[in-house]
């Protein structure tokens, strides 16, 4: 049994850029983009096919779950334990123990990160693993795992998205496993020095 939930944008007022509201899965179909807009005219996809979600009745999360920057987000894979406990949006993310760990640790230091952060840089399109937002230079600390960011190719993305990131006024600094979990309060204490060298951290921006 599949759960979907929803985060609603800021046409919802009051209750925008928050997740309140989810929903099990009960089926899925596959129809035609006619059946679902019947009432467009002149649509030059009616013939298209399209997803359809057969739902159960909406049920509301035990707390809202927000974003503090209000955030404009597509869709997160996560899980229903994640669903249920997660504080805030980046709490939901599933892609990576390594940076749950690290989200972890700044948590408890009073660091607010963004996950999944996407910046246009240079014609480029960047995935951010964890932003630091300081006052002078934010921060992005990127969580290599010790397989996948090993491999020459991933080597040499790896140091051109360093390098166009730092020419255009970001700190990037790149922790491996050992350092996340073996070397936890030096890796801490790097990043609470670079914080305090960017200006410190700035509150919530909309």
């Amino acid at each position: 049994m599949k759960t979907i939930a929803f985060y609603q944008t800021k046409i919802f007022g009051n209750e925008a850029f928050t997740i309140r509201y989810y929903a099990t899965v009960k089926g899925i179909d596959v129809v035609k983009r006619k059946e679902l807009f019947p009432f467009v005219e002149n649509d030059g996809k009616a013939e298209n096919d399209y997803y359809k979600l057969i739902l159960s009745e909406l049920k509301t999360l035990p707390s809202p779950i927000p974003s503090l920057r209000n955030r404009r987000i597509v869709f997160i894979p996560t899980t229903e334990s994640k669903l249920f406990s997660a504080p805030e949006i980046n709490f939901l993310f599933n892609d990576s123990p390594l940076e749950d760990a690290l989200l972890f640790q700044l948590n408890s230091l009073n660091i607010s990160v963004e996950r999944n952060y996407f910046v246009k840089n240079r014609g480029s399109h960047y995935n951010l693993d964890s932003v630091v937002f300081c006052r002078y230079r934010n921060i992005d600390i990127e969580c290599d795992g010790n397989t996948f960011h090993l491999h020459k190719e991933a080597v040499l993305r790896d140091k051109k998205k360093t390098n166009e990131l730092q020419s255009e006024g970001w700190t990037v600094l790149r922790f491996n496993y050992q350092d996340i979990i073996d070397r936890r309060d030096e890796t801490c204490g790097l990043i609470l020095e670079t914080i305090r060298q960017c200006g410190g951290l700035i509150g919530k921006v909309g």
